[in-house]
C-alpha cells in the first residue's frame, strides 16, 4: 500500500524548495509587482493551498 503522508510529504519538500528559489531570484533581480500582480499571486497561492489540504 501506498503511504500517500510521505507521498505528500515530499510534494510539500519540492513545493517549499521550489518557493524559497523563486523568491530568491525575484529579489536577486529587483523585481517589482503592482498591486493587482501581488493579488493575483497571493490568491493563486491560497488557491493551491486549499486544494492541497487533505
Amino acid at each position: 500500500m501506498t503511504d500517500y503522508r510521505a507521498i505528500n510529504h515530499a510534494l510539500r519538500e519540492i513545493r517549499m524548495k521550489t518557493r524559497g528559489k523563486m523568491i530568491a531570484e525575484v529579489t536577486r533581480q529587483k523585481v517589482e509587482f503592482s498591486p493587482l500582480e501581488h493579488k493575483a499571486m497571493s490568491d493563486i497561492r491560497a488557491l493551491g493551498e486549499a486544494l492541497n489540504k487533505p
